[in-house]
């Protein structure tokens, strides 16, 4: 079929596809909060590339850092646990990537991996089960210990940015 000129031929308007992104926070206090904290961890650790160009983009001393998709996976349970914020990796994600840039975190599918490793292992509670070997013990504590030094980290950033800019 050959389109002429004239006949009315009209582009349909382009729709979104699901359901639209929703804040996964509560309040917007607690959305404002995390932006604030979030601007002051990039400033202080987030070096693209870390040390010798590993996939570690989070380097907080000479000997520890982490990747980007381990690093928001940590908050992303923090800020589910500690401030009820509702299960939305993508909004989440659309939060980060709106306020800080693409480059910052990983893909959606890589972040949800990661959450789903961490919840299966229980990383932001202490040691929940008896029945586990004695390895996933030991992952267990390794993760916990990941997830208590990035919220240590998260809680005092803003102090610390404090201090640096001094």
């Amino acid at each position: 079929m050959i389109w002429i000129e004239g006949e009315g031929f009209e582009l349909k308007e382009k729709r979104t596809v699901g359901r639209p992104l929703e804040s996964p926070f509560r309040t917007k206090e607690s959305e404002e909060d995390f932006i604030r904290r979030g601007k002051a961890m990039l400033e202080l650790y987030y070096r693209p590339g870390g040390d010798s160009k590993t996939r570690k983009d989070f380097v907080f001393n000479a000997g520890y850092a982490m990747s980007k998709t381990s690093f928001w996976s940590f908050i992303y349970l923090y800020y589910r646990l500690e401030h009820q914020m509702h299960d939305n990796l993508q909004g989440f994600l659309s939060v980060i990537r709106l306020n800080f840039g693409e480059k910052v975190s990983s893909d959606r599918t890589t972040l949800l991996k990661c959450v789903k490793m961490l919840d299966e292992h229980a990383a932001q509670y202490k040691n929940s089960c008896e029945k586990e070997s004695k390895a996933e013990k030991d992952v267990q504590d390794t993760l916990r210990s990941h997830y208590q030094y990035v919220v240590k980290r998260w809680k005092d950033c803003l102090d610390a940015l404090q201090k640096e800019n001094k």
